[in-house]
């Protein structure tokens, strides 16, 4: 969606696990902490700033009706242009279809055709 490398994180046992990625993107230490940092905050984190200013991604956490708990990032630095002007609508839709697919149980339903 942004051209740029971007993951989604779910929390499995108070744990953070990677689910999805796109890009190639580069997951250190940094990514995580901001990741749970956001995720516990419930509260974006944006890249580069305090308290993460070692992380390159903007994170977001996404919890749906039945609990599940889900971290979007996606890293703007990574792709050599200005970050957009309101990222947040369009991962806010993301979150919104990533919340209802996560189901009652609070796992991704697989689909099937």
């Amino acid at each position: 969606m942004f051209r740029a490398p971007s993951v989604t994180f779910t929390e499995q046992a108070s744990a953070l696990q990677p689910v999805a990625s796109a890009g190639n993107p580069a997951i250190t230490d940094a990514e995580e902490e901001a990741a749970r940092g956001a995720l516990n905050a419930e509260r974006a984190a944006r890249a580069e700033n305090y308290p993460y200013d070692r992380s390159t991604f903007d994170f977001w956490p996404i919890t749906s009706r039945s609990g599940a708990r889900f971290v979007l990032g996606v890293s703007f630095s990574a792709t050599g242009r200005d970050r957009p002007v309101a990222p947040e609508r369009l991962v806010e839709i993301v979150g919104a279809y990533l919340a209802v697919a996560a189901g009652r149980d609070g796992r991704p339903k697989s689909q099937s055709r």
